[in-house]
Formats: structure tokens, sequence, C-alpha cells
């Protein structure tokens, strides 16, 4: 499906709004591909939006050409873990996709390669609602068709008007029918939301397949598996009840290693598979293809 791009000069009035609090922008392409990367606030309008990442100590710069803008959604945390740029899985892939030039400056030193986070670290909160996951063609089918994805920044996309964007569709999904972790699977609702703690799979040297995780091959793209939980890490009780999600890879706006570090609950809208897989976990009577996530404020 094709998007409709935002007009420029309220992508730079948006921008103007973000003010010094935008650690992270997502940006959702007119043909539905999400780019995820460090923003630089105060950015010279002249030039395209641009987006950075670092792999390996090198920085990777993607410069987005206006007309190809269909929504951007903001990530604002009180934890410096949110200021280090975005992962470059989250962005160079899609750029590639997407046929944007993809810059790059020599190796930095800035980060370590493959730093691992560290449990005792300051968790990331949000302090504003920040969309985790979305899949704009699964929003946008199950609501009549709207091609307009809009801002992540509540009040200012009110402020234009843009109540019927996909995105407050999204958050409509995610606020409405919120099922128990561990009641879900009887469910009768096809679609559901839940709320918890998320914690991803290592699927690294996984070989994706169609029925069984923890990476499924599933809409022409991979999903990777993730335990959702009711409980933080260190607060959970032995025969605490879980649930098992898929995200699909190409729309994230957080690296996997990182969502378990969100240290408040994370709610993910979604469709439900009676489809029964057995994991070291236990024996997951279904499981939820998510099409939304967010912390929700």
């Amino acid at each position: 499906m094709e998007f409709d791009p935002i007009p420029p000069d309220v992508i730079q009035t948006y921008l103007g709004e973000l003010g010094n609090t935008a650690q992270a922008l997502s940006v959702i392409l007119t043909d539905g591909t999400m780019l995820t990367g460090g923003y630089k606030i105060g950015g010279d309008w002249s030039r395209p939006l641009t987006l950075e990442a670092f792999e390996h100590g090198a920085l990777y710069r993607v410069a987005i050409p206006a007309d190809r803008i269909a929504g951007i959604f903001e990530q604002v945390t009180s934890s410096p873990l949110g200021a280090q740029a975005p992962e470059a899985s989250l962005l160079l892939p899609a750029a590639a996709k997407a046929g944007l030039k993809v810059e790059s400056e020599g190796s930095l030193k800035l980060l370590q390669p493959g730093a691992k986070w560290i449990p005792a670290q300051t968790m990331i909160r949000y302090q504003e609602d920040a969309i985790l996951y979305f899949d704009a063609n699964a929003i946008s089918a199950r609501s009549g068709g709207i091609n307009s994805i809009g801002f992540g920044l509540p009040a200012f996309s009110a402020s234009i008007g843009w109540s019927r964007k996909l995105v407050s569709v999204a958050k409509g999904f995610l606020k409405n029918h919120v099922v128990e972790i561990g009641s879900h699977c009887a469910e009768p609702r096809a679609d559901l939301t839940l709320k918890g703690f998320v914690e991803f799979w290592d699927v690294s040297g996984v070989q994706p397949n169609s029925e069984s995780g923890p990476l499924l091959d599933l809409e022409g793209a991979q999903w990777t598996a993730a335990v959702v939980r009711p409980s933080p890490p260190g607060a959970r009780a032995p025969d605490e009840p879980w649930a098992l999600c898929y995200f699909r890879q190409d729309c994230m706006s957080l690296g996997p290693g990182s969502w378990e570090h969100i240290g408040q609950p994370v709610s993910i809208y979604g469709d439900k598979q009676p489809n029964e897989q057995t994991l070291e976990l236990g024996i997951a009577k279904c499981y939820l293809m998510a099409r939304a996530a967010a912390c929700l404020i």
C-alpha cells in the first residue's frame, strides 16, 4: 500500500516542536518501510531529514527526502541509554530496501562493538507515549484503508487535526480489548491486546520456517519470538503466566536486545493464532502476531 506523504512544512513544524527531547526517531516511508535512527536536533531543514546509526564504531547516515515521509514517531526517555544512536540493524537494511543512499564515516570508536546491556544499568523509562513497533499495512487494512500515518507526538498530532491518522487508530487498538496474560488463549476475540514486560529470543544463527519458532517466515518477512510476562524481572512468581508473541523484524523501532530493559509495561496489540508451540518455557497454546506495540503514559 502507498501512504500519503506529510507536507514538508508540517514536518518542519513538527521537528521544531520536538525541542531538545527526542533521542531517536522512527520514520515510516510512503511504501510502509520503517527506518529508525538518531536525529540531530536543530538540523538544517534545507537538507533532507537525516537519521544516524553506529556499527562497529563507524557512523552511518541516511538522508530521507521529504516527499517519501509518511509518518514519524519519537522516543523520549528519561534514561541516558536512549542517548546513543540506535543500532544499525534498524536503519541500514531498511534504507537498502527503500533504495536510499547510505553515507558513512570511518571508525569513530565511539561505541564498543557488540557491547551488551548490563542489567544493573538504569532502565529505559519513556516520558511520553512511545510507539516501539508498528505494522502500518496491517493497521491500515483493518481501519478501512486509511493511508495517512501521522506523528507519535500526542499534543502535536492533535493540534494539527491528525485524529484519524493511523497512529491514533493504532493507539486505540492498544488501549482496547486488553486481556490478561494467561487467559489470552481462551479469549474468543481473534485480535486483542496484552500488557507486560517483553524479552526476545536470541535468533542469531536460527533458520526461519513457517511453523515453529523462535524465528518464523510469514507474510514475506521474518518474525522473532518474544515472551511477555505481567511482572518485571526480579518480581516474578515461579508460576507466573506468560504469553508467546512474534514481532515482524522490519516493523520495529527498538532493537530486540533493548526491550528487556524497559522499566514499564508495554502494550502489544495483535492477532491471536491458535497454533500450539513447544518452547523451553513450556507449551504455548497460542501465539500473538504483533501489529502494534507501545509504552502508553
